[in-house]
């Protein structure tokens, strides 16, 4: 009976500690959620090639429309690279090469999802989480999708081994923040003026 009892406790003290281990993650992971914000300055400090895996990974476990998965990523952290196929173009802040670690996200035209870039928008929010979790710094840039998709986008999806099917939606950046730099903070609106609730 003595015995019954001691299971018993131990496993009531079990339950207990799984459910507030379950609670404090809960507000963990919103505390994050909130608290991701877009990098502007990178520092040069290279990304863990493990770690980007693990990021690829992430996006790669995004739900999509009919399970589609209209996605093909390129982790690029070669810099010659990155200049070849216009990294130093245009915003030094929005090109690949503003990174140690940059992610183009090309979507697959002829899949049958509905969304693909609604999906391939889903996979790199995917990525922003696993790259914070992992202690790096992101930013999303659009811009360099014009020249992926412009006059050379065959020669480059034949340097990147991308099916020319495919065209670019945004790239991600990865890296750790260049804490020495100086950026404007990011202000939000307020839910009031964004979310509405029908009861």
């Amino acid at each position: 009976m003595k015995q019954n009892i001691k299971a018993y406790s131990l496993i009531l003290a079990c339950v207990l500690c799984m459910a507030a281990c379950h609670a404090a993650l809960a507000e963990e992971t919103i505390e994050l959620i909130g608290s991701i914000a877009t990098t502007q300055v990178f520092s040069e400090e290279p990304v863990d090639m493990a770690d980007l895996e693990t990021i690829a990974q992430s996006g790669l476990s995004a739900a999509s429309a009919i399970n589609q998965q209209p996605w093909y990523f390129v982790v690029i952290t070669n810099k010659d690279v990155m200049i070849q196929i216009g990294g130093s173009e245009g915003s030094q802040r929005a090109s690949l090469g503003a990174s140690p670690a940059a992610i183009i996200i090309y979507k697959v035209n002829d899949s049958k999802s509905p969304n693909p870039d609604f999906d391939c928008g889903l996979a790199c929010e995917n990525m922003v989480i696993a790259a914070d979790t992992l202690g790096y710094s992101t930013k999303i840039v659009s811009s360099p999708t014009m020249a992926l998709n412009g006059e050379r986008h065959d020669e480059i999806c034949e340097l990147l081994n991308v099916d020319t099917s495919c065209s670019a939606v945004a790239v991600l950046l990865v890296g750790h923040a260049d804490t020495d730099a100086v950026s404007s903070a990011s202000i939000r609106d307020d839910a009031e003026a964004k979310v509405s609730y029908i009861q």
